[in-house]
């Protein structure tokens, strides 16, 4: 437990963690989900994926917000503007494509 604490000892560092497991993912996942489609498949999976990591990104934005309040005091907009732009993300990528029927 005390490694754990070590690693998220602040939101950078979850936020770090977070880029660092978004492309491990993507390097790992993207060849095993492509491994007997050929074409634009790959492209497909790689903005579903990152779809995924802006949905994950949001809900850290807000985890972070509660866990960390005095570093969120001081650095807010750091966590405003990583809200806003995987907000921006989901609703174009994501709903847009919905409402679209895409």
């Amino acid at each position: 437990m005390h490694k754990l604490q070590k690693l998220l000892v602040s939101p950078s560092r979850v936020y770090g963690w977070s880029i660092i497991g978004f492309l491990v993912i993507l390097c790992a996942g993207i060849p095993i989900l492509n491994f007997d489609n050929k074409g634009q498949v790959p492209f497909t999976h790689f903005f579903i994926v990152f779809a995924v990591y802006m949905v994950v990104l949001f809900a850290l934005s807000i985890l972070t917000t509660i866990v960390y309040w005095a570093w969120f005091k001081k650095y807010w907009y750091i966590n405003l503007a990583l809200a806003a732009s995987s907000v921006y993300v989901i609703d174009l990528y994501l709903l847009g494509g919905l409402l679209a029927g895409e």
